[in-house]
């Protein structure tokens, strides 16, 4: 997605993409980062929900939501001041670092 709106944002920079289309495009970057800015949410969501199989990850799941929350609210902001290519990109690490939660909660205690 990332891609999408680098190029997006190209043509409207270089005048490429004018009039109607230039609404279009600004339209289509806003839902493609809408759309990261859902599924980094529901993401770190489930990494909350996602019980620790071992006590001794409990700190580093939380560690890892905590880089997550931290990836969102930047993307947020970066998202609330037009940034779509910037605020995709943290969104996506928002995702990977809930990602990572729940692979270290899912780890089975050590025998």
């Amino acid at each position: 997605m990332e891609k999408a709106v680098k190029d997006l944002r190209k043509g409207l920079d270089k005048g490429d993409i004018t009039g109607g289309a230039a609404v279009a495009a600004n339209d289509a970057m806003q839902a493609l980062a809408e759309a990261m800015q859902t599924v980094a949410q529901t993401s770190i969501d489930d990494a909350s929900a996602t019980p620790v199989a071992d006590p001794a990850n409990t700190d580093k799941v939380a560690r890892e939501l905590e880089k997550a929350e931290k990836h969102l609210a930047k993307a947020e902001a970066l998202l609330a001041a037009g940034k779509h290519s910037k605020a995709v990109k943290e969104f996506e690490k928002a995702r990977k670092k809930a990602r990572k939660a729940v692979k270290t909660a899912e780890k089975p205690p050590r025998t």
